[in-house]
């Protein structure tokens, strides 16, 4: 328990420390170059998002809970809320404050602080991003051609049909293997996190619209999963949620714990 609450401090530490600029070599003893994220992860260390579990360390296979997964999103897309938030408490309630007021909790079926974030949750996450930054999302057409292109898709929960969809088609995902398996139950690491932070900040740098929208409402279950022959293209799966293009009908995230939750 002790080791485990000192990794979770030295995590939400770390993240608040203002780092240094690597250009060409790591920060970290454990990221070295040629590893599949290393230019993501260089990049959410020198923008100041994520700086390490500790001196050096980045812990890339280290899974995130809610909390640190919250402190992730609203310190790289909203840390100014982050900054100004009224919310008392200690961390990361001024996180979740951030959190509540982009709706970036809409739609999870379950959360909680100490909860190991899964793949399908953190799409429906990215998702929220997406939308509140008014990035143009695909219609029902371009989800429907996408649906046959991931595997598994069939085990993704009906909650994040939608989700998942606009993540692979916007190629903000692109599988775990070459079949472009999306593995919806997996949990998400830090060096996953991190390509999470870069791609997004990628499509609303170049395709926000400012007018916050949503994809079709094709239902996926209509079309039988089917397989990929190209990993590098990713298309998105039919969403389960009923959403109409270009509006999206926010939902109340649910409150900050009042302390600091356990790692489970």
């Amino acid at each position: 328990m002790k080791k485990r609450l000192s990794l979770l401090l030295a995590f939400v530490l770390c993240l608040g420390l203002t780092p240094c600029a690597y250009a060409g070599s790591s920060p970290f003893n454990d990221v070295a170059p040629g590893f599949w994220a290393y230019d993501a992860i260089l990049e959410t260390y020198n923008d100041g998002v994520m700086t390490g579990t500790a001196s050096g360390v980045f812990s890339p296979s280290g899974k995130l809970n809610m909390a640190q997964f919250v402190t992730v999103l609203a310190k790289a897309f909203y840390n100014d809320d982050v900054v100004n938030s009224t919310r008392e408490g200690a961390w990361p309630n001024q996180n979740y404050d951030a959190a509540e007021k982009h709706n970036l909790l809409a739609g999870l079926t379950r959360w909680g602080g100490g909860v190991e974030v899964t793949r399908e949750v953190m799409t429906q996450m990215m998702y929220n991003v997406m939308a509140d930054k008014g990035v143009a999302l695909p219609d029902d057409s371009d989800i429907q051609m996408t649906i046959s292109k991931i595997p598994d898709f069939a085990a993704v929960d009906s909650s994040y049909g939608t989700a998942a969809a606009v993540c692979y088609y916007m190629d903000l995902l692109t599988g775990v293997n070459e079949q472009g398996t999306f593995a919806p139950k997996g949990l998400v690491n830090c060096a996953q996190t991190a390509v999470i932070y870069a791609r997004p900040k990628k499509a609303i740098s170049t395709m926000g619209t400012g007018t916050p929208g949503t994809p079709g409402t094709t239902n996926p279950g209509t079309t039988a999963p089917g397989t990929t022959t190209n990993p590098g293209t990713t298309t998105t799966p039919s969403p389960t949620n009923s959403r109409s293009p270009k509006s999206i009908s926010p939902q109340k995230a649910p409150s900050a714990p009042p302390h600091f939750p356990r790692r489970s």
